[in-house]
């Protein structure tokens, strides 16, 4: 009996705009395709399937059987940032980044491929590959999905990472796919093979690499950063749905969390008034160095809640938590984007 390790784990991204509350399908075989492929870090696919208490009284203490109820998803997940290893060309993040943004990204051949948001809600599908490849083992599938939130962090020692969270329609895994109603199949007639020539592109960027500038200053000592966006989106059941098909969002809020070496320099004692006056500050962050796996975030008119000093030992840190970032007109989408060069 072979145990499942869990490096032996392939992941798949696709996405539609808009949602779709299907797997990507034609005619009910799935069109997963090589170039589907994501390095990842880690992949919770989570089925909910909910069970309704029967409280009619019978004369008895016991429990009646419970009723059949709704079912649903949720999804954390984690890949490294990692660029297609040349300009202008889309990474195999592309899909994740486009339901982050909820637009495809724009590309300018050979020079980058730029993100930047849109109030549209893509759908995502999530495939999860293990091994030993057995009848038993739960290759799965989950759809319908809509990203809620993501991160990005960088400054550590490690390589980039980004991380999104969110709930979807199902999960469908190999061994119960017969045994599942047509609405749980997703619109699939049969669990798909998995792909089998699988290339990777581009080489993630290490997360201490690239530079910062923060209210228009570059010389900042910065030891790490990490930016979260919530997007507030939501699906939900209707009347005679067993899986949520209506699809809400709310208000974006955007926050960047940066903490500082503390210095005496008027540039520093600048930015921490700011965090008495709230007058706003725009910052770039720049992660990587090699070309083809360069990722420029920008963020517009941040505001500091507060900022904190931290005795850590030999040096003195200030950290500035929740700065959040507005858009600079009441028409634009433009708290946050991302270049990749």
């Amino acid at each position: 009996m072979a145990i499942v390790q869990t490096p032996d784990e392939r992941h798949f991204a696709q996405v539609t705009h808009p949602r779709a509350q299907s797997v990507p399908n034609s005619a009910g075989t799935a069109t997963l395709a090589n170039t589907d492929v994501v390095r990842h870090i880690s992949a919770s696919l989570n089925p909910v399937d909910n069970i309704i208490r029967a409280n009619g009284k019978t004369g008895s203490r016991g429990l009646l059987a419970p009723l059949k109820g709704r079912k649903g998803a949720s999804f954390s997940c984690e890949y490294p940032l990692a660029g297609s290893g040349t300009a202008g060309t889309a990474s195999d993040l592309a899909p994740i980044l486009e339901a982050i943004f909820g637009q495809a990204g724009t590309v300018s051949a050979g020079v980058s491929v730029t993100y930047s948001l849109a109030n549209a809600i893509p759908g995502l599908t999530l495939w999860n590959f293990r091994d030993p490849a057995g009848t038993n083992i739960f290759n799965e599938v989950l759809w319908g999905g809509v990203v809620e939130s993501a991160e990005f962090s960088g400054g550590a020692e490690a390589e980039a990472t980004v991380s999104i969270s969110g709930s979807g329609a199902y999960v469908v895994n190999k061994p119960n796919f017969s045994s599942l109603t047509t609405a749980a199949k997703g619109g699939l007639t049969g669990f798909p093979a998995e792909p089998s020539s699988l290339t990777y592109l581009g080489t993630p960027a290490v997360a201490f690499t690239g530079s910062a500038t923060i209210n228009g200053v570059s010389t900042f000592k910065l030891e790490t950063f990490r930016i979260r966006v919530a997007l507030n989106r939501n699906i939900r059941a209707a009347f005679g749905d067993y899986h949520p098909s209506a699809e809400s969002q709310g208000i974006r809020e955007i926050t960047v969390d940066m903490t500082l070496y503390e210095e005496d320099t008027a540039n520093q004692a600048a930015l921490r008034h700011l965090a008495f006056t709230k007058g706003t500050f725009d910052a770039t962050f720049v992660i990587g160095e090699d070309a083809g796996n360069i990722f420029t975030i920008a963020l517009n008119n941040l505001t500091i809640p507060s900022v904190a000093r931290q005795d850590g030992g030999v040096e003195s840190t200030l950290t500035f938590n929740g700065c959040v970032a507005s858009k600079t007109s009441v028409s634009a989408n433009d708290e946050i984007s991302i270049v990749c060069t």
